[in-house]
């Protein structure tokens, strides 16, 4: 994978460990720490609107020609889950992807919120769990990094995505903080019986590395409803990191 040997950006402000974050109100069940790549994928608008459920619709005007698509890929470690305020290590290890389509409404609403659409995982566990509190649409695959990639397979079989990165070429003044705010922002799923969950992803940076990429997504196989096809990240919107503290909280109503 890409070596963060920064930081190279402003790291955004993160909360400490525990059970809830300062003054957030909002309580937390698990966390990991997080090793790998964070970018904003430039689509055209009328492909992040056809990933949505019939439900959903896109927040933002109707006259930008493109709308960023969310992803993060890599490694989590040291799992541990939260009781009270009280960690307990489990000692899980594995390899996930996340996509996900920010600025997105319930149709007739006007809360926005980042809704995830596919994430692939190597391990059961937390795919089922993920699946079945907060419908993140996990998917079992081969996940790791080959070479200059992070790859994305069919257990024992083809691949379906691939990821790709390069130093970065431009660098943005606020570039970190507008990746990491639909990750930021409330985060809806929608589970198999098609109703939504959402919860909140907590991110801590103090002790994180950073570095900026380029990242390309080519999708080998057609996800969902994203045509085959390479989709480049939003210049200076593309980011390795290393050391990152990730929680996610509690499953709550989504409306």
């Amino acid at each position: 994978m890409p070596v963060a040997s920064g930081p190279s950006s402003p790291a955004p402000s993160g909360a400490a460990s525990g059970g809830a974050a300062a003054g957030s109100g909002v309580a937390y069940l698990g966390q990991a720490t997080f090793r790998g790549c964070v970018g904003l994928i430039d689509l055209p608008r009328g492909a992040a609107a056809q990933i949505l459920p019939a439900e959903l619709e896109l927040a933002s005007p109707e006259g930008e020609a493109s709308h960023p698509l969310a992803v993060a890929f890599g490694d989590f470690d040291d799992s541990t889950a939260i009781v009270g305020t009280y960690p307990i290590r489990l000692g899980v290890r594995y390899h996930e992807t996340c996509s996900a389509v920010p600025r997105v409404r319930f149709k007739g609403g006007h809360e926005t919120f980042t809704f995830v659409f596919r994430m692939y995982c190597d391990h059961l566990g937390p795919m089922m769990f993920g699946n079945a509190n907060y419908g993140l649409g996990k998917q079992i695959a081969d996940l790791g990094w080959v070479d200059s990639e992070y790859l994305v397979s069919e257990p024992k079989g083809p691949a379906l995505v691939r990821f790709g990165f390069e130093v970065g070429k431009e660098a943005v003044p606020d570039g970190l903080e507008r990746v990491m705010a639909p990750f930021r922002a409330p985060v809806v799923g929608r589970k198999r019986s098609g109703d939504y969950a959402a919860c909140r992803f907590d991110w801590d940076f103090s002790r994180a590395i950073t570095k900026e990429l380029d990242l390309a997504m080519t999708v080998v196989a057609s996800v969902d409803s994203l045509s085959a096809g390479v989709y480049r990240s939003v210049p200076g919107c593309g980011f390795a990191l290393d050391e990152v503290l990730w929680r996610i909280s509690w499953p709550m109503p989504a409306r």
